[in-house]
């Protein structure tokens, strides 16, 4: 993310009226499910390692 300031959401792509929305590229909604998404496809890729043998 960095020193870059987004304008709009890379999810919904609605503009972002916050600077620190701008700064991570999300806006609060958008935010929470996008770290949701994350933590259920990790979990899916450990599944993966421990059934490899």
């Amino acid at each position: 993310m960095g020193d870059k300031l987004y304008k709009k959401c890379l999810r919904c792509n609605r503009k972002l009226k916050t600077i620190k929305a701008q700064k991570r590229g999300y806006g609060d909604h958008c935010w929470k499910e996008h770290k949701k998404e994350v933590k259920q496809n990790s979990g899916l890729f450990n599944l993966s390692l421990i059934n490899k043998k």
